[in-house]
């Protein structure tokens, strides 16, 4: 959509709009700033059109405290998940940082009697990223499955570094994921179609170039 057309939708000026996304972009000096976190994005312009690599999903929590518990031990069991983990290690700690520190102070207190593992709880603190908002390309890297989820549901060819049954490491490049269950992948590389153990993966990441990927996350 092009800046004029956002300014008409939304019956404000161009000069309010670049204002907007100026706060918006990851290196804004005056950030929005949602529940003590900073809402920043990814953008492309390009001729006065902006392009964005992931749709922001606003989802603000209005938990009691044992929802909020609910709601971490399910994302801790997902975390388990090699093809989930990272989405639900990042979700966590965007949930885990929301929290006011008497919120914090509770969990730590009842986490006993209520057999929490407050190590991975405490761990959520280890990400220095104070962002609210991670697109896609944020929420995968090349360490075991973490970017089998970003191919799979975009349609990227992937490259994908595999331990088989003997221990073997064997390399599929420009692979088409075919089908994911959360156990096993298919994939299809030229003719030939490969069933995988998700456990068994040792590293994966979109065929294109790492220099081209990480262009990207700058340039979107």
């Amino acid at each position: 959509m092009r800046k004029e057309e956002l300014a008409d939708r939304l019956w404000v000026s161009s000069r309010t709009i670049d204002s907007d996304l100026a706060r918006l972009s990851l290196d804004s000096n005056d950030p929005l700033d949602v529940m003590g976190q900073r809402l920043a994005v990814d953008m492309k312009r390009s001729k006065r059109k902006f392009e964005f690599p992931s749709k922001v999903h606003p989802f603000f929590l209005t938990f009691n405290l044992t929802q909020v518990i609910v709601t971490l031990e399910g994302l801790k069991v997902m975390s388990e998940k090699p093809g989930w983990r990272l989405y639900a290690v990042k979700t966590a700690q965007v949930v885990w940082k929301q929290l006011s520190k008497t919120a914090r102070a509770r969990i730590r207190e009842v986490s006993e009697i209520m057999s929490l593992d407050m190590k991975w709880y405490e761990g959520l603190n280890d990400d220095a990223d104070n962002n609210l908002f991670l697109d896609e390309w944020m929420c995968s890297d090349s360490n075991d499955a973490n970017s089998i989820m970003l191919c799979f549901k975009n349609g990227l060819k992937c490259d994908i570094q595999y331990r088989n049954d003997e221990g073997k490491d064997v390399i599929y490049l420009n692979c088409k994921i075919l089908r994911y269950d959360g156990e096993m992948i298919n994939i299809k590389m030229d003719e030939e179609v490969v069933e995988m153990k998700i456990e068994q993966i040792v590293a994966s990441k979109s065929s294109t170039s790492l220099k081209k990927d990480l262009n990207y996350k700058r340039d979107n």
